[in-house]
C-alpha cells in the first residue's frame, strides 16, 4: 500500500513538472510580445502613425488587459486622431490601471482629452447656432472654445468674423489681439490687418462705452443701497469699452483723461456692489494695463477735478481705505500707488459698516451680555432682601 501511494506520488510530481515546463515559456513568451507590441505603439506614436500605434496598443491590451500600458497608448494614438470620446474612454482604464510612480503622467493625458472634448463641443454647438441663424450664440461659443484652447486659432477666426457682421468691433478685437500673439503667421497678419482698419471704431467704441458706464455709476450711487440694475449696466459698459481698447491710458486724441480710464469705473463698480473678489481683479487688470493710483485723481472726490464718474470715491473709499487691503496694494502697485490711496484716503472718513463685505462672522457683544447678567444679579439680590426683611419689604410695596 505504501509503494502504491508513493508511485502515485511521483506520477503527480512529474505530471506538475511537464505543466510548468510548457507554462513558464508560454509566459514568458507572452511578456515578451506584450513588451514589443507596446514599445511599437509607443514609436509609432513619437513617429505620428496613429493608426499602427492603435493596432499595437489595442494588441498589447489583448495580451494583457490588467498592464495600463496599452490603454495609454491607445488613447493617445486616438487623441492624435481626434476621436476623443473612445480616447477618454481608454484614458480613464488606464487612469485605474496606472501604477502611483506613473498616474500623474496618465492623468495629464486624460485632462488633455477632457479639455479638447469640451472644445469639441462648444464647437459642435456652435455649428448648430450658426445654421439656425443664432448668430451671437454662436460667436459666443467659438469664443469660448478658443480661449478654451488658444491653439485652435480657426475658432478665434470664425467668432470674431461674426462679431464683425453683428457690428461688435470690441469683442471682435479682442479675438484678433490674442491672435496677433500667436504661432501662425498667416493668422497673424490677418489679425493685424484687422486690427488696423478697426482702429477708427475701436476709438469710437472705447469713448461711448466709458461714458455710458461712469453715467449709469453715478446714477447707481445717488441711492442707497446703489441700484443693481444701474451697476450691472455700467460693468457691462466698462467692459465693453476695455475689450475695444485695453490700454488705461485710452485712444489718442480722446479728450477722455487718463484718471476717468475705464478700469478705475469697473473697480468702483464692483466695490458698490460690495464684490472684494472683483474689485481686486479689476484693480489688478488695470495696473497690468497701465494704470497706476499714483495722485488723488484715481479718487477725485472733488467734481472739478473729475470729468465723468465724480462719485467714485464714494464707492472706492468704504473698501480701499482699510488697512487689510493695503498688501495688496503693496503687490499691486508699489510704494507710489500706496502713498497715493493713503492720500486720497485721508479726505474722508471711510464707512465703519462696509469694512465688513465678505465677511460672514460677527462679533460676539459682551458689553450686552454683561448688562443682562447684572440685571439678574440685581433681580436676585431684591429677592433675598425681601425674604430677611418682609416688614420692610410691605411697607416698600404699600408705598
Amino acid at each position: 500500500m505504501q509503494y502504491l501511494r508513493f508511485r502515485q506520488a511521483i506520477r503527480l510530481a512529474m505530471v506538475a513538472c511537464l505543466f510548468w515546463s510548457a507554462i513558464v515559456p508560454a509566459v514568458a513568451q507572452t511578456a515578451g510580445e506584450f513588451e514589443t507590441a507596446i514599445s511599437l505603439a509607443k514609436g509609432f506614436v513619437a513617429g505620428g502613425r496613429n493608426r499602427d500605434a492603435l493596432v499595437e496598443a489595442e494588441k498589447a491590451i489583448r495580451i494583457n488587459p490588467s498592464r495600463f500600458e496599452g490603454h495609454y497608448y491607445a488613447a493617445m494614438a486616438l487623441l492624435r486622431q481626434n476621436v476623443l470620446a473612445d480616447a477618454d474612454k481608454y484614458g480613464q482604464q488606464a487612469l485605474r490601471l496606472a501604477p502611483e510612480d506613473r498616474r500623474k503622467e496618465v492623468e495629464g493625458l486624460v485632462s488633455t482629452i477632457r479639455l479638447q472634448l469640451q472644445v469639441q463641443q462648444k464647437e459642435e454647438k456652435a455649428e448648430e447656432a450658426r445654421t439656425a441663424g443664432r448668430v451671437f450664440l454662436a460667436a459666443t461659443l467659438y469664443l469660448e472654445g478658443f480661449e478654451l484652447d488658444p491653439l485652435r486659432t480657426d475658432l478665434g477666426l470664425n467668432g470674431a468674423r461674426l462679431w464683425l457682421t453683428m457690428r461688435e468691433p470690441g469683442r471682435a478685437a479682442r479675438i484678433y489681439r490674442r491672435l496677433a500673439a500667436g504661432g501662425d503667421m498667416a493668422v497673424r497678419a490677418e489679425a493685424m490687418r484687422q486690427l488696423h482698419n478697426l482702429a477708427p471704431a475701436l476709438a469710437d467704441e472705447w469713448s461711448n462705452s466709458t461714458t455710458n458706464g461712469w453715467r449709469h455709476l453715478d446714477g447707481a450711487l445717488t441711492v442707497q443701497p446703489p441700484a443693481q440694475p444701474s451697476l450691472d449696466v455700467a460693468i457691462e459698459a466698462f467692459e465693453r469699452a476695455i475689450d475695444a481698447y485695453p490700454e488705461a491710458s485710452g485712444p489718442a486724441g480722446t479728450p477722455i483723461r487718463f484718471a476717468d480710464s475705464p478700469y478705475v469705473g469697473l473697480a468702483a463698480a464692483q466695490a458698490a456692489r460690495g464684490n472684494r473678489r472683483s474689485l481686486e481683479a479689476a484693480l489688478t487688470r488695470g495696473a497690468q494695463n497701465g494704470l497706476r493710483p499714483d495722485s488723488p485723481a484715481f479718487f477725485s472726490g472733488d467734481p472739478r477735478a473729475c470729468t465723468m464718474g465724480c462719485r467714485r470715491y464714494d464707492a472706492l473709499a468704504p473698501y480701499i481705505c482699510q488697512p487689510d487691503l493695503e498688501p495688496f496694494l503693496h503687490a499691486v502697485y508699489g510704494p507710489p500707488g500706496v502713498r497715493a490711496v493713503k492720500s486720497a484716503c485721508g479726505t474722508r472718513q471711510a464707512q465703519p459698516e462696509a469694512l465688513l463685505m465678505d465677511r460672514q462672522t460677527q462679533e460676539p457683544e459682551p458689553p450686552k451680555l454683561k448688562q443682562e447678567r447684572s440685571k439678574r444679579h440685581k433681580r436676585k439680590a431684591v429677592r433675598k432682601h425681601r425674604r430677611l426683611h418682609p416688614a420692610i419689604a410691605a411697607r416698600m410695596y404699600r408705598h
